[in-house]
């Protein structure tokens, strides 16, 4: 049997001479445990317990967080001070970690309340909920999701399948009572946007929010505030170029990517979509579009992995959008803001040029921003990409469920950047330009 892999964050009483010495000394649990990882401020408490061989992988640290970017370790204790044990678990939990956290969990009810449970988890391949139900600890598994959504344990459902089934599942979770966020894209066709749109309308008790993380990350919210301050003068050029490489067997590792039906297109609607959502966010939306698509090099799917756009915003701005999933580059997004006073090219969140009339106003901008990116150093999933977005729009969503913030990411706003996509396609299919919906 693989054993469990443990991190113990509190090499104090508890994390070292209780929960270390039993899983180092005991036979039972050195035989099913592996202590890999230990941290506390005080270096001088991370030694070796007397007589006692620590594992040969034994990491050592004076800041948990550095702990924590630790994707092999398996679950996490927290025997810190008690002052610490919330925000220090929901930190854990966050970054995707089971986590057992030293009495008292809470010193209040409304902490408590914070460490939100995931209840169920549900796949049409059985394995693959029973690996994450074992790996996060979560008590249910399922292979239909209707049946999921019978149980009273349940007030959310994050829907994470395949485009094409993704209104199918949130406008049942809605009929159930249940909270929905949806992954992005909302949907592969505009039937379907359109009905999650009206169900938006419709289950006004319930909230109904779309992924994109993006809108969480305090870069772009600092760009998308100058915007709309009128630093940059008048707009008049919004562009964004995406360039990526997607291969033959990320396309063949499911059997819905690539594909019209089951993910609506491909290098647009998976990988451009999030920051072709940043454009729509951060203009004030798009008005209309004439659009060309193409598959060039991915010989073995259904859809685009080159393709092209021309924007008109509705603030009068003009652009120009282009992605390709043949790049040799892994991952590059270019997002340019050009206005009468100033313009900014914005590429993997860094600043790569900037110009302004007024160059106080430069220097202004880029110390800012520099400030912001040192300050900002939240934990970042496994690429670092996908930024630190995810855990602040998932607290966000609960926190709407609760009444406590309103809901950033709407599904009637995250449905923009779909309807830019099929309009994308929309147009090349008809050869006109096309104004948008949403």
């Amino acid at each position: 049997m693989e054993k469990i892999r443990v991190g113990i964050i509190g090499q104090g009483r508890s994390g070292r001479d209780i929960h270390r010495h039993l899983f180092e000394t005991q036979a039972p649990l050195r035989d099913r445990y592996e202590v890999v990882a230990i941290a506390d401020y005080i270096g001088e408490r991370c030694v070796a317990l007397p007589g006692v061989a620590p594992s040969p992988e034994l990491k050592i640290y004076t800041d948990y967080k550095e702990l924590l970017k630790n994707r092999d370790i398996d679950l996490i204790i927290n025997a810190t001070c008690s002052k610490d044990h919330v925000a220090l678990s929901i930190e854990a939990l966050e970054a995707g970690f089971n986590v057992i956290c030293e009495k008292p969990v809470a010193r209040r009810v409304a902490d408590f309340d914070r460490l939100v449970s995931v209840a169920a988890v549900c796949d049409l391949v059985k394995s693959k909920a029973e690996g994450l139900s074992l790996r996060y600890g979560i008590p249910h598994i399922f292979t239909d999701y209707r049946k999921m959504l019978d149980s009273s344990a349940i007030d959310a459902v994050s829907v994470c399948t395949d485009h094409g089934s993704h209104a199918l599942i949130s406008l049942d979770a809605l009929a159930t009572g249940k909270h929905v966020i949806c992954e992005k894209a909302l949907s592969a066709n505009r039937k379907d946007l359109g009905l999650m749109v009206a169900a938006e309308s419709r289950y006004k008790d319930l909230v109904f929010s779309g992924v994109f993380q993006h809108r969480f990350e305090s870069w772009y919210n600092y760009l998308r505030g100058i915007i709309k301050s009128g630093v940059f003068g008048r707009l008049l050029t919004i562009n964004l170029n995406v360039l990526c490489w997607r291969s033959a067997d990320y396309y063949a590792a499911d059997e819905w990517r690539g594909t019209w039906s089951k993910e609506g297109g491909a290098v647009l609607i998976n990988q451009a979509i999030h920051f072709i959502d940043l454009l729509g966010w951060m203009s004030g939306g798009v008005e209309s579009i004439s659009g060309s698509y193409a598959n060039l090099t991915h010989l073995s799917i259904e859809c685009e992995d080159v393709a092209s756009a021309s924007l008109i915003y509705k603030n009068g701005a003009v652009g120009a959008l282009t992605a390709t999933s043949s790049s040799p580059l892994e991952w590059e997004p270019v997002l340019s803001f050009n206005g009468t006073s100033g313009s900014l090219d914005l590429c993997n969140s860094e600043i790569r040029r900037i110009n302004f009339r007024d160059k106080s106003l430069e220097s202004q901008i880029t110390r800012e921003y520099a400030e912001i990116k040192q300050n900002d150093r939240e934990l970042t999933l496994s690429k670092a990409y996908y930024g630190n977005g995810h855990p602040r729009q998932l607290a966000n969503f609960i926190s709407a469920i609760r009444g406590e913030e309103e809901l950033r990411v709407p599904v009637h706003s995250a449905a923009h950047a779909v309807d830019i996509v099929l309009s994308v396609y929309e147009s090349y299919n008809t050869g006109k330009r096309i104004t948008l919906t949403f």
